[in-house]
This record gives C-alpha cells, structure tokens and sequence, in this order.
C-alpha cells in the first residue's frame, strides 16, 4: 500500500512540476519581444509598453498560481511596480499620443536633449529591470 501511495504522489508531483515548467516557458516567452526591442532600440518606451502589457497580463495570469507565499508576494509586488507604469503611460490619453510623448520627471527637471536622453535610458534600465526580477522571482529553481 505504501508503494502505491508513493508512486502516486511521485506522478502528482511530475505532473505538477511539468505544468510549472510550460507555464514558464509560456511566460517567459511572452516578454521575449519586449527584451528583443529594449536591447536592439528598436522602438520607444512608452510604444513598446502600451503594446506588450497586455500580453504580459494574460501570460501572467496564467502563471502566478504556480507561486506560493513570499515568492508570490514579491512577484506580486514587481508586477504592481510595472502595473503602475503601465497605467501612468494609458492615463496620458490615446494611445498615439501617449506611445510618443516624452516624460520627464518633474515639471521643474531640466530639459536638455541630453537631460531627456538620460532619462529615457534610465527609464529604459529600470523597465528591463523589472522585467529581468519578474522572470526571475517567477523561476523556481528547487523541486525538492
């Protein structure tokens, strides 16, 4: 009876790391355009948010209950991070205009070429660097 119980538990549990291992993949996936166009500037900021958050959201609601406690917690947190600018970068209005205005950080900030392109960049980093903790707070690396 033992062995039945255990060798049931084993396939649950096969079961439910391969599930893990295709909802990440799925996942991760989902952002590899995002990190492509970061990477090889093949767009602005704001364009490539505006488009991609939505399919991150679907790819991330698809896998958040996989996560369990303070892993899901701090995932939570990391995607309330990106939630937030994505919903900064919508309330600006249409689309169009939003997906081409620049931001600065303040209304009293200098406005160089050189103060708005270190901006962008910074914001750029910051970005791909919630990008780079989601993937990695999502990835469990130890099954047992």
């Amino acid at each position: 009876m033992f062995g039945f119980i255990a060798v049931h538990r084993l396939a649950l549990w096969r079961n439910r790391r391969d599930e893990y291992l295709r909802d990440y993949a799925t996942f991760s996936g989902a952002f590899d355009h995002a990190i492509e166009q970061i990477k090889s500037k093949g767009t602005t900021l704001n364009l490539l948010i505006l488009g991609e958050y939505p399919k991150h959201e679907v790819a991330m609601s698809a896998f958040i209950h996989h996560l369990k406690g303070k892993r899901k917690q701090r995932f939570q947190d990391k995607w309330s991070e990106y939630n937030g600018i994505y919903q900064k970068l919508k309330s600006l209005g249409p689309v169009w205009v939003a997906a081409t205005m620049a931001i600065i950080p303040s209304p009293d900030s200098p406005t160089t070429p050189q103060d708005l392109d270190r901006y962008e960049r910074d914001r750029t980093q910051n970005y791909f660097r919630i990008i780079q903790e989601l993937l990695e707070i999502g990835k469990i690396e130890h099954w047992l």
